[in-house]
Formats: structure tokens, sequence, C-alpha cells
């Protein structure tokens, strides 16, 4: 409740009561500004100071003639090894991810077959799944594989399991390493409309080589939704109050 004898303003106390609700997820769906100041008790101008520094914090934004939405919090992807969207997913609390399969069939590719290590002329399997979070595309994903190994793949439900636990499951096959390179990036139109992405929005894109051993057994590009992913990278030793201290860095 708002403190009408408290020396802290009152579109301060109000930003905070939903700031707690906003971190506890009990606001799926924000008030109206009109709703708020029933509530409340409150003038709209002191809603509005709130609403301003929801939005400064980035935790709200508000689009013109449709109203103010709850901003999603960005699932945060671990670099310390091999990972998987679903273990993200699951911390975050969001429904059960999925992928659409767009394609999945034989091709010649050089430049993927020269990074599996094999023949650039010899066919390969290639994969493209969509990636599906709470009913909203997040990741375009484009993958391949010797041609023994996508048709075992092919055979199974890619839709809702993971490839690594199915090259687990039908071969035996783990992957235990590889390397990514991680870079901003201007989707192309056909990327930008299966992740419903606005026109001038710059996209993440990832390119990953999968281990088995020394040998490689994945090549993989991902294009990653900018406003939906964060990629973290810890360091050994490192403390959240390093972290704070740490110096802002910045181009000269």
């Amino acid at each position: 409740m708002l403190e009408r004898r408290s020396g802290l303003p009152m579109w301060r106390q109000l930003a905070g009561i939903l700031r707690r609700q906003l971190e506890a997820g009990e606001l799926s769906a924000f008030p109206t500004e009109q709703a708020l100041v029933a509530e409340y008790g409150v003038s709209r101008h002191t809603v509005r100071e709130a609403l301003r520094d929801l939005r400064s914090s980035g935790l709200i934004e508000r689009h013109r003639g449709l109203g103010t939405f709850v901003v999603r919090p960005p699932l945060e992807q671990p670099l310390r090894t091999i990972y998987s969207i679903a273990p993200s997913v699951q911390r975050y609390g969001g429904d059960a991810e999925h992928s659409d399969v767009l394609k999945q069939e034989l091709e010649i590719h050089e430049g993927a077959a020269r990074a599996l290590r094999i023949d650039p002329h010899e066919e390969i399997a290639a994969l493209e799944r969509l990636r599906i979070v709470d009913n909203e595309p997040v990741m375009l994903v484009q993958s391949w594989y010797t041609a023994r190994i996508g048709r075992a793949l092919f055979r199974e439900d890619l839709r809702t399991r993971s490839v690594y636990e199915l090259l687990s499951a039908s071969l035996g096959l783990q992957v235990t390493g590889g390397r990514e390179r991680i870079r901003a990036s201007m989707p192309t139109e056909y990327e930008r409309g299966l992740l419903h992405m606005p026109t001038g929005e710059a996209a993440l894109r990832v390119e990953r080589i999968g281990l088995h051993g020394e040998v490689p057994v994945e090549y993989r590009l991902s294009v990653v939704r900018g406003d939906r992913f964060v990629f973290i990278a810890d360091w050994p030793g490192a403390t959240e109050a390093d972290a704070d201290r740490s110096p802002t860095l910045s181009s000269p």
C-alpha cells in the first residue's frame, strides 16, 4: 500500500509496488493508467511518472494506440559448455519449447562440408528448424551433418526432442566440445519474417562447430532474436561484487 505520510514521493512508491509485481510475474497483462488511478487513489500525473520510471528500467514498453505491455525478460544462456535452449526456458518458467521443422533433406553444401571435414562435393544432411518459446519464434537454426547421421536424425521427432539427445540415444554419439562465433547481424527478409522481427532490428548470428572428441559432427548457423536472448560468459573466480565494480567499457 502507498504511505501518504512517507517522505518518498508517491510516484516512486507506486513504481516500487509495480516493479515488485512485475519481477514476481504477477502482471502478465499491464493495467491501464485509468485502472491504476482508481486502484491506488492517485493522480494521473503520479501514475505517468511511475510508468516512466518502469519504462526506463526496461520492464514495460508503450506502443502508441495499443497501450502498455510487460517486457519479457531475455533468456540468459551461459557459455561455459555445450548448451541447449530448453534449460534456459525452464529456468525462467517458460512454457515447454518446441521446433517447427522447416527443412530436412540431403544436399550439396560446400561450406558446411568443409566445416565437417568431408569432401565438399559429397551429399550432406541439412536441417532447418524454427525454435518456439511461449508461442513466439526466438531462433532460426540451420544445421548440417554427414548423410549417415542425418538419415538417423530424420527418422526421429525433431519437433520436441533435442538433437544432441537424439544423437546420443540413436547413434551413441555425444557432442563433447566445439567452438562458437557470435556476432551482431542484420537478418535477411526471410529470417526477419520467420522471427517476427521489425525492420531495422539487429539479431545475433551464432556459428557453431560441434565435436565428438576431435571429429566434427555438426555445423550450425543460428539467427537469434537480440531482444529475447542474452549470452553470458562467467570468468573463473569472479563474483557478482566483482561485476558490480567493473568499469564501463566504451568505444573510442
